[in-house]
């Protein structure tokens, strides 16, 4: 037989698709825009890349209210992995951010 699925369960899942998939690839997009329009516009990119990872952190606190999935390790997500993602993605996107700030201000 078929197991229903939950609602909140479905959220979870949505938040996970938009953290892992169009989050990622609009942190690049983001990234190339603020490269190419650093010397001309870049407030409003700036605005938009921090206000993305912004939403990819909350989609990741939102996925661990919601949903009871198993960590890797086969423990249940708690807020100790929400703060190793968020110092992983700030470690990635801060880096990120600045070279291809200062980068596209150098070869624009």
């Amino acid at each position: 037989m078929l197991e229903r699925i939950s609602v909140s369960t479905r959220f979870a899942a949505a938040f996970r698709l938009f953290r892992l998939l169009i989050g990622n690839v609009a942190l690049i997009l983001l990234s190339a825009g603020v490269f190419l329009h650093s010397q001309t516009a870049p407030f409003h990119i700036s605005i938009a890349y921090w206000a993305l990872i912004s939403a990819m952190l909350a989609a990741k606190y939102a996925e661990i209210r919601l949903s009871r999935r198993e960590a890797a390790d086969d423990e249940d997500e708690t807020m100790i992995d929400l703060w190793r993602y968020a110092i992983n993605l700030l470690l990635i996107a801060l880096p990120i951010f600045i070279s291809a700030f200062f980068l596209g201000r150098e070869f624009r």
